[in-house]
């Protein structure tokens, strides 16, 4: 599959099984387990703001889990990394224009980091979609 795209954004999903629901988009690794879960919310009108992003982060993650500035692709926002009972997360909140993305990774504990490369890399492939 060369690129996936749908209204809102589009991304290279480097060889992981894309799988549409009704919620989102899953990308799952061609070994392993774990499972990358995007999530699109667009704004009424307007940009989604820096400090949007910053209020929707504090969902997502314990509390005490650092939240990182970072960037992928053209989206711009923050990631934090935490395990759990129900495993080992990494979850990011990325805006671009007026797009905002919630993304998770969820995979065993004990493969932890074992598709940080994979998952950073199609990541760094997000575009927004320009709107009519």
């Amino acid at each position: 599959m060369a690129r996936y795209a749908n209204e809102d954004y589009e991304l290279d999903p480097k060889g992981f099984e894309v799988e549409e629901e009704d919620d989102g988009v899953a990308l799952l690794p061609p070994e392993g387990e774990g499972a990358l879960l995007i999530t699109a919310f667009v704004a009424d009108s307007g940009d989604v703001t820096d400090e949007e992003i910053e209020e929707a982060s504090a969902d997502g993650a314990p509390e005490e889990t650092p939240r990182d500035p970072v960037r992928c692709g053209e989206f711009r926002g923050f990631h934090a990394r935490f395990t759990d009972d129900d495993g080992a997360w990494r979850v990011w909140w990325l805006a671009a224009g007026g797009v905002h993305l919630h993304v998770t990774w969820n995979g065993d504990p004990d493969d932890a980091g074992r598709h940080d490369a994979a998952v950073d890399a199609i990541l760094a492939t997000l575009r927004v979609r320009k709107r009519p």
